[in-house]
């Protein structure tokens, strides 16, 4: 895999978090929704001004534009105001943690959805994603917390379950 393919993604990965706590303050003071007015529009702004100087449109396809502008509608409203929300009840780390579960749903999407099949590394290592997340949730000492000052059921109990169950027996 190429290097600047490793580096997008780290970059990536760090600007999404740095982004998760940045966003704590501002949802002090306002709630997810209205911070996603004002988060939205100032994306757009930023992405339509640097479009003429990134994006090449030699190769443009039709039905990709318009799939592309079809996903824009939703993807974008839709995770902003979930993870504001997320973000605004768990905290970044916690919200930060499960929303990178993304890559779970990705990989069962693609092979269900586009008939993909995973080599015995993405089977082993796929299921690490939820166990790990889960056991950010899990505070020591406190097993029914499920979030900043909340109680309830805690997932810290199905973790040890969970995790078992990927585990090979021999």
């Amino acid at each position: 895999m190429p290097l600047d393919a490793w580096f997008f993604a780290i970059a990536s990965a760090a600007l999404f978090g740095l982004g998760l706590v940045i966003t704590q303050f501002g949802l002090r003071d306002m709630t997810p929704a209205v911070g996603a007015m004002f988060s939205m529009p100032t994306a757009a702004a930023v992405f339509f001004a640097a479009a003429p100087f990134a994006a090449d449109f030699a190769g443009a396809r039709g039905d990709a534009v318009l799939l592309f502008a079809v996903v824009g509608i939703f993807f974008p409203a839709a995770i902003t105001l979930l993870t504001f929300e997320a973000n605004r009840i768990m905290g970044p780390y916690v919200s930060g943690a499960i929303g990178n579960l993304a890559p779970v749903f990705a990989v069962a999407v693609g092979v269900f959805v586009l008939g993909e099949t995973l080599g015995g590394a993405g089977r082993n290592g796929w299921p690490s994603a939820p166990s790990s997340a889960g056991s950010l949730l899990c505070r020591s000492g406190d097993p029914g917390r499920t979030g900043p000052g909340g109680t309830g059921p805690s997932p810290c109990r199905l973790v040890p379950h969970s995790a078992g169950g990927w585990v090979r027996r021999r």
